[in-house]
C-alpha cells in the first residue's frame, strides 16, 4: 500500500491540505460532544442538549449549497484559512463567557449553529482544491486517504473530548480552537494557487448559482444515481446506527459495550479506507461500489434476524469495512468529470442532498427504539435494501469510469 500512495506522499501541498483538514475534523468531533455535554450540565435539561444538536444540523443544511457556490467564487485557500480562524474565535467565546460568569444556554445554541455554518465552507473548498493539487490518476488514492483521515479524526475526537471534559468543561472547546488555528497555519502554507476558476460564470446570480450544482448532478446520470443512493443510504444506515445505540441503551447494555461498538466499526471503516488504493488498482469502481452496497444490505438483513449485541457489532464492522473503497472510486470519478468552475457547487449540493434525510432518520429511530426489534429495524432495512436494488438494476452505475478517466 505504501507503493500505491507514494506519489501522494511526495505531494507537499496535498499533505498540508490533508493535515489541515484532519485538525479541523478532529476538533469538530470534539466540539460536537462537548457542546452537548456542556449544555446539559449547565441547564440540567436534555431538551436543551437536543436543541444544541438540532442547531448544528440546521446550520449544516442551510449552508451546504451557499458554501459550494462561494467555493467557486472566492479563493479556495483563503476560504479554508479564514473559516478556521473564525471557528477559533467562535469556539473561544464559550469559555471566555464562562470565565466571566455570563454564559447562557442560548450562547451554546448559537455557537453550535455558527460552528456548523462555518464548517460547511471548508469541505467544498477542500474538495474543489483536490483536482488542482492532485493528478487525475491519484484522485482515487487521495479520496481513500481522506476517508481514512475522517475515520481517524472521528475516532480520536470524541475520546479526546471526553478526557478533556473530565478535566474542565471548557478544555475541549479550547482544544478545538487551537486545532483550527493550526489548520489555518498549515493550509496557509500551501504554495499552489487555489483561486476561483476564471470561467466560474458571471457574478451576482445567487439563484442560478444555488441551482448549478444540483443541475449538474441531475444532468449526469451516474452521479445522479449515486448521490440519490447515498441520500437513501444515509437515512437507512444512519438511522440504523441510532436505533442500535438507543436500543442497546434501553436494554441496559453497558456504556463500555456501546463505546466499544463505535470504536470497532470506526476501525473497520478505517481499514476499508486504507485498503482502497490497493483495491482500486485491481478492481473496477462499479464492482467495488456494488459489492459494498450488497454487503451492507446483507449485514442489515442479518441483524433483523440475529439481534444479539455481539452479532450486530460484528455485522456493523463488516458493513463499514466493505463500503469505503467503492465510495472513494466514485468520488474520484465525480472530481474527474466535474468542470473546475463547478467543483465547489457540486460538492455543496452533494453534501446537502446527503444530509437532507439524516434528521428524519434520527427522529424515527428515537420513536421506534421502544418497539419490537423486527418492527423497529424495518424502515431502515427497507431503505438499505432499496439502495441494493438500485445498484443492481440501474445501468448507469456500471458506466462509472476508471478513476482518472471519464468513460470506460
Amino acid at each position: 500500500m505504501v507503493m500505491e500512495t507514494s506519489t501522494l506522499s511526495h505531494n507537499r501541498d496535498f499533505t498540508l491540505l490533508l493535515w489541515g483538514r484532519t485538525c479541523q475534523i478532529t476538533g469538530g468531533a470534539m466540539t460536537a460532544l462537548a457542546l452537548m455535554l456542556y449544555t446539559v450540565d449547565l441547564t440540567g435539561s436534555s431538551q436543551w442538549g437536543a436543541v444544541v444538536m438540532a442547531a448544528s444540523t440546521i446550520g449544516s443544511l442551510l449552508m451546504s449549497l451557499p458554501a459550494g457556490v462561494l467555493a467557486d467564487r472566492w479563493d479556495r485557500r483563503r476560504i479554508m484559512v479564514h473559516t478556521s480562524l473564525l471557528l477559533a474565535v467562535v469556539l473561544a467565546s464559550v469559555p471566555a463567557a464562562a470565565a466571566v460568569g455570563v454564559l447562557h444556554p442560548l450562547h451554546l445554541v448559537v455557537a453550535s449553529f455558527l460552528v456548523a455554518v462555518l464548517g460547511a465552507f471548508f469541505g467544498p473548498a477542500e474538495q474543489a482544491s483536490l483536482s488542482t493539487l492532485v493528478r487525475s490518476e491519484d484522485l482515487a488514492p487521495a479520496a481513500s486517504l481522506n476517508q481514512a483521515r475522517s475515520a481517524v479524526a472521528n475516532l480520536i475526537g470524541p475520546s479526546l473530548a471526553g478526557a478533556l471534559y473530565a478535566l474542565g468543561h471548557a478544555l475541549p472547546l479550547l482544544g478545538d480552537a487551537l486545532l483550527n488555528l493550526v489548520s489555518a497555519l498549515v493550509v496557509g502554507r500551501i504554495r499552489t494557487p487555489l483561486p476561483a476558476p476564471a470561467d466560474g460564470g458571471p457574478p451576482h446570480r445567487p439563484g442560478r448559482d444555488l441551482r448549478d450544482g444540483l443541475r449538474f448532478i441531475v444532468a449526469t446520470p451516474p452521479i445522479r444515481v449515486v448521490v440519490g443512493m447515498t441520500a437513501i443510504a444515509s437515512f437507512g444506515f444512519g438511522g440504523l446506527l441510532a436505533l442500535i445505540t438507543l436500543t442497546f441503551k434501553a436494554q441496559g447494555q453497558s456504556d463500555a459495550l456501546i463505546g466499544g461498538m463505535q470504536t470497532a466499526y470506526g476501525l473497520a471503516g478505517l481499514a476499508g479506507a486504507l485498503a482502497g488504493p490497493w483495491l482500486l488498482r485491481r478492481a473496477r469502481t462499479p464492482t467495488l461500489f456494488i459489492g459494498g452496497i450488497l454487503t451492507n444490505c446483507a449485514c442489515a438483513a442479518a441483524m433483523a434476524v440475529w439481534p444479539q449485541p455481539h452479532a450486530i457489532i460484528a455485522l456493523l464492522c463488516l458493513a463499514c469495512l466493505t463500503l469505503p473503497p467503492g465510495m472513494a472510486g466514485v468520488q474520484a470519478y465525480q472530481l474527474t468529470i466535474t468542470p473546475p468552475e463547478l467543483q465547489g457547487r457540486v460538492a455543496g449540493a452533494s453534501g446537502f442532498l446527503t444530509l437532507a434525510l439524516a434528521p428524519a432518520a434520527t427522529l424515527l429511530a428515537g420513536t421506534l427504539a421502544s418497539r419490537p426489534w423486527t418492527l423497529a429495524i424495518s424502515p431502515f432495512l427497507s431503505a438499505i435494501g432499496l439502495t441494493a436494488v438500485i445498484a443492481i438494476a440501474n445501468p448507469h452505475i456500471r458506466t462509472i469510469g476508471v478513476p482518472g478517466r471519464t468513460s470506460e
